[in-house]
C-alpha cells in the first residue's frame, strides 16, 4: 500500500501501537520514504505487549488534521475502541483490515490443550475433545466477527478480511475494485 501511495504521488505515514503508541512517522511523499516504512513494518520488535486500538486511533485523530486515507490493520481482540473506530470514521476515510489465521476459528480435537493469552500470559486449561468446548469456542469467533462487522457498518467505514493463509492481495484487489465502482457512481 505505500507503494502504491508514493506511486500516486501521496504522502503515506505510519503509527505502529500495542497499549500505546511505539513509533509515529509523519505522513511524506517520495520512493525513499516508502522504504523506510516497509522497512520499519518488518523490523519492528514492540515494547509491549498490550493492544489498545483506541489509543492509535485517538493518536491518529491528534496528530493528522487534515482529512486522509487511513488504513487500520488489526486482529480486532480488543474492546472499548468503539467510540474512536466512529470518530476516526466520520473524520478521515478509514479503512479497516481485519486479519485473521484460519486456524483461530475452530479448536481441533487434540485433548487437553494450555492456551496463554500472548498480551496479559493468563494460561488455561480445556478439553478440547469436548464438543461444547469446541462449539462454544467457534460460536465465541462467530460472534466477534459479527459484532465488528456490525460496529463497522454503524461507523460507515470500509472493511477487508484477510487471511494470514496468503491470498490476501486477492482480498485487496477486489476491495479496491469494489471501491472504484463505488466512486464512479457517486
Amino acid at each position: 500500500m505505500a507503494i502504491s501511495a508514493i506511486s500516486n504521488n501521496d504522502k503515506v505515514g505510519l503509527i505502529i501501537f500495542t497499549d500505546v503508541v511505539e513509533r509515529f512517522v509523519p505522513p511524506r511523499k517520495g520512493l525513499r520514504h516508502g522504504l523506510r516504512l516497509i522497512r520499519d513494518v518488518l523490523y519492528f520488535q514492540p515494547i509491549r505487549k498490550g493492544t489498545s486500538i483506541q489509543h492509535g486511533l485517538d493518536y491518529l485523530n491528534r496528530v493528522i488534521r487534515r482529512r486522509c486515507i487511513a488504513f487500520l490493520l488489526s486482529d480486532f481482540l480488543d474492546r472499548g475502541f468503539e467510540r474512536s473506530i466512529k470518530q476516526a470514521g466520520r473524520r478521515h476515510d478509514l479503512i479497516a483490515l481485519h486479519i485473521a489465521d484460519s486456524k483461530e476459528k475452530a479448536l481441533p480435537p487434540v485433548g487437553l490443550l494450555e492456551m496463554e493469552d500472548a498480551e496479559t500470559g493468563q494460561q488455561i486449561l480445556i478439553d478440547t475433545m469436548h464438543r461444547g468446548v469446541r462449539q462454544m469456542f467457534a460460536a465465541n469467533v462467530s460472534r466477534r466477527q459479527e459484532d465488528l462487522r456490525r460496529l463497522i457498518r454503524s461507523a460507515e467505514i470500509d472493511l477487508i478480511e484477510v487471511s494470514t493463509n496468503g491470498d490476501h492481495l486477492d482480498s485487496l484487489f477486489r476491495f479496491f475494485q469494489m471501491r472504484e465502482r463505488r466512486l464512479r457512481r457517486t
